[in-house]
Protein backbone atom coordinates (compact mmCIF):
# COMPACT_ATOMS: atom_id res chain seq x y z
CA UNK A 1 0.00 0.00 0.00
CA UNK A 2 1.02 3.59 -0.58
CA UNK A 3 -0.25 6.67 1.22
CA UNK A 4 -1.25 9.44 -1.19
CA UNK A 5 -2.82 11.94 1.23
CA UNK A 6 -4.12 12.15 4.80
CA UNK A 7 -6.01 14.76 6.82
CA UNK A 8 -7.41 14.99 10.34
CA UNK A 9 -11.15 15.65 10.83
CA UNK A 10 -12.65 16.61 14.15
CA UNK A 11 -16.17 15.42 13.13
CA UNK A 12 -18.19 18.28 14.58
CA UNK A 13 -18.29 19.11 18.26
CA UNK A 14 -19.51 15.78 19.58
CA UNK A 15 -18.55 13.09 17.07
CA UNK A 16 -15.49 10.86 17.12
CA UNK A 17 -12.53 12.49 15.43
CA UNK A 18 -10.92 10.59 12.57
CA UNK A 19 -8.20 10.66 9.96
CA UNK A 20 -9.26 10.51 6.33
CA UNK A 21 -6.72 9.09 3.91
CA UNK A 22 -6.38 8.29 0.24
CA UNK A 23 -4.38 5.12 -0.24
CA UNK A 24 -3.35 3.16 -3.31
CA UNK A 25 -3.67 -0.46 -2.31
CA UNK A 26 -1.90 -3.61 -3.51
CA UNK A 27 -4.49 -4.11 -6.26
CA UNK A 28 -3.85 -0.56 -7.56
CA UNK A 29 -7.22 0.69 -6.31
CA UNK A 30 -7.41 4.24 -5.03
CA UNK A 31 -9.19 3.97 -1.69
CA UNK A 32 -10.77 6.43 0.71
CA UNK A 33 -9.94 5.23 4.21
CA UNK A 34 -11.62 6.63 7.33
CA UNK A 35 -9.68 5.67 10.47
CA UNK A 36 -11.15 6.45 13.85
CA UNK A 37 -8.74 6.50 16.80
CA UNK A 38 -7.25 3.33 18.22
CA UNK A 39 -8.62 4.48 21.58
CA UNK A 40 -12.13 4.27 20.12
CA UNK A 41 -11.35 0.70 18.98
CA UNK A 42 -11.05 -0.32 22.63
CA UNK A 43 -14.46 1.04 23.55
CA UNK A 44 -16.10 -0.55 20.51
CA UNK A 45 -14.29 -3.87 20.77
CA UNK A 46 -13.52 -3.66 17.05
CA UNK A 47 -11.25 -1.88 14.59
CA UNK A 48 -13.05 1.32 13.59
CA UNK A 49 -11.86 1.81 10.04
CA UNK A 50 -13.78 1.98 6.77
CA UNK A 51 -12.34 1.67 3.27
CA UNK A 52 -14.17 2.56 0.06
CA UNK A 53 -13.00 2.40 -3.56
CA UNK A 54 -12.97 5.97 -4.92
CA UNK A 55 -13.74 4.88 -8.50
CA UNK A 56 -16.87 3.10 -7.27
CA UNK A 57 -17.80 6.11 -5.11
CA UNK A 58 -17.56 8.26 -8.23
CA UNK A 59 -20.30 6.03 -9.69
CA UNK A 60 -22.26 6.45 -6.43
CA UNK A 61 -21.80 2.76 -5.65
CA UNK A 62 -21.89 2.24 -1.89
CA UNK A 63 -23.45 -1.23 -1.73
CA UNK A 64 -22.31 -3.90 0.69
CA UNK A 65 -20.23 -6.62 -1.00
CA UNK A 66 -19.70 -4.25 -3.94
CA UNK A 67 -17.80 -1.38 -2.32
CA UNK A 68 -16.89 -2.87 1.05
CA UNK A 69 -13.36 -3.78 2.05
CA UNK A 70 -11.53 -5.00 5.14
CA UNK A 71 -10.91 -1.87 7.18
CA UNK A 72 -8.60 -3.73 9.56
CA UNK A 73 -6.08 -4.25 6.74
CA UNK A 74 -6.01 -0.54 5.99
CA UNK A 75 -5.83 0.30 9.71
CA UNK A 76 -2.77 -1.92 10.08
CA UNK A 77 -1.11 0.08 7.30
CA UNK A 78 -2.19 3.52 8.56
CA UNK A 79 -1.74 3.18 12.32
CA UNK A 80 2.09 3.36 12.36
CA UNK A 81 2.02 6.33 9.95
CA UNK A 82 -0.55 8.14 12.08
CA UNK A 83 1.57 7.60 15.22
CA UNK A 84 4.63 9.07 13.47
CA UNK A 85 2.51 11.93 12.12
CA UNK A 86 1.26 12.75 15.61
CA UNK A 87 4.89 12.75 16.79
CA UNK A 88 5.69 15.43 14.17
CA UNK A 89 7.69 13.28 11.76
CA UNK A 90 6.01 14.45 8.55
CA UNK A 91 5.85 18.23 9.04
CA UNK A 92 7.35 18.99 5.61
CA UNK A 93 5.62 16.17 3.70
CA UNK A 94 2.82 17.60 1.50
CA UNK A 95 0.84 14.34 1.75
CA UNK A 96 0.14 15.14 5.41
CA UNK A 97 -2.18 18.02 6.31
CA UNK A 98 -1.23 19.81 9.53
CA UNK A 99 -2.17 17.50 12.39
CA UNK A 100 -4.41 19.17 14.94
CA UNK A 101 -4.20 17.26 18.19
CA UNK A 102 -7.69 16.63 19.64
CA UNK A 103 -6.64 17.84 23.12
CA UNK A 104 -5.75 21.24 21.67
CA UNK A 105 -9.18 21.50 20.05
CA UNK A 106 -10.90 20.49 23.27
CA UNK A 107 -8.93 23.07 25.27
CA UNK A 108 -9.68 25.80 22.74
CA UNK A 109 -13.41 25.02 22.70
CA UNK A 110 -13.55 24.99 26.50
CA UNK A 111 -11.98 28.44 26.53
CA UNK A 112 -14.63 29.72 24.14
CA UNK A 113 -17.44 28.17 26.17
CA UNK A 114 -16.08 29.73 29.36
CA UNK A 115 -15.91 33.17 27.77
CA UNK A 116 -12.11 33.32 27.91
Amino acid sequence: MKLLKIAYHRNGISGLDFDGAIVRDGKNRKMLVVRFSKQADKGAGAVLCAALDLDLLGKEEIGFAVNSWRGDEYANFLDPLIAEWEAGKFEDDPRFSPKVVPQKIQSASQGVNNGK
